[in-house]
């Protein structure tokens, strides 16, 4: 569907298209992402520094496997086996520039995971999360630089399936409680970063970020968990259209996880390869497809991204 949607907006007749807008006479929608006349396309793996008005919404959809022991009808362990889960998140939101250089936004989010055959079910489980997230974005220009401070922040109640942890629990006690597969927790996520882009060339632009990461994670029948860490990312965008006049961005992008301290949260590494259509200056639509490598219920996990994106802006 994406792919058709590509295709279309690309046969609109060349006079329709906007190519390589400058600072001086910037089109509607794109004068707030641009530097040395390059407008920025955005990546789902980075935080931008623009302070922009915007309306977004973005779907992921994919699946993976997880590697983890294999156990006999007693729990015990008796081998390693391949485990199989597919996943799907959706976000949508509103970001508001308040002043030049600031902006705030509000958003919502939903995700879930799930083993996708029996044993998959059993070891791996599944997980609705779902919640609200806001942002702030204050930065500055300097020279060829756009640089920014920026804040997030994020509520989700997560429930999760757990049969094997329940089955575990009931051949240690001899009895099964009820609901003892269910795990219902509320996660508090704050991020404060930094985020700097730059355009060496009218064509190419440059985005890296760098957050430290705080979760507070309160689960049913369980202490509350405190838990760090620190995020960074790169992406490059190279726009076709100022050079071939073909109205399309390639981006590419690498993202790390990585835990502080004892209780640091789960490493994670995402790289990512994407095409965006930029016929339509104010309008930001593309799919990045990725690879992602991470943890899944302290199984070591890797998945196939398709993230579609739909940005609108003001």
């Amino acid at each position: 569907m994406v792919a058709a949607v590509l295709a279309a907006l690309a046969s609109r007749p060349a006079s329709a298209q906007i190519v390589g807008p400058v600072d001086t006479n910037a089109a509607p929608g794109a004068a707030d992402r641009m530097l040395a006349g390059h407008v920025f396309t955005p990546s789902l793996l980075v935080r931008s520094p623009f302070a922009v008005t915007a309306f977004e919404a973005d779907l992921l959809y994919g699946s993976g496997s997880a590697t983890g022991p294999t156990y006999d009808v007693h729990g015990e362990v008796v081998g390693d086996a391949t485990y199989s889960f597919a996943a799907t998140a959706q976000s949508f939101s509103y970001e508001k520039k308040l002043h030049e250089g600031i902006s705030a936004g509000l958003g919502a989010l939903t995700q879930l995971y799930s083993g996708i055959d029996g044993p998959s079910a059993v070891v791996v489980g599944a997980e609705v999360q779902f919640g609200a997230f806001g942002r702030v974005t204050a930065g500055h220009r300097f020279g060829p630089v756009r640089a920014a401070a920026t804040f997030d922040a994020s509520y989700a109640p997560r429930l999760a399936i757990q049969v094997f942890d329940a089955i575990k629990k009931a051949l240690d006690s001899g009895s099964l409680e009820t609901g003892a597969a269910l795990n219902q927790s509320n996660v508090w996520t704050l991020k404060p970063g930094l985020a700097l882009a730059w355009a060496p060339f009218r064509s190419l632009g440059l985005i890296t970020s760098v957050d430290y990461q705080w979760v507070w994670l309160a689960a049913s029948g369980a202490e509350t968990q405190q838990q760090s860490g620190l995020d960074a990312a790169i992406a490059a965008d190279l726009d076709l259209g100022t050079f071939t006049g073909v109205p399309v961005a390639l981006l590419a992008g690498y993202g790390v996880t990585a835990p502080l301290g004892s209780n640091g949260v789960s490493r994670a590494t995402s790289v990512s390869g994407g095409v965006f259509y930029t016929g339509r200056p104010a309008l930001a639509l593309g799919v990045e497809l990725g690879r992602r490598t991470f943890s899944v219920r302290n199984l070591d996990s890797s998945a196939l991204l398709a993230q579609i994106q739909l940005k609108y802006h003001w």
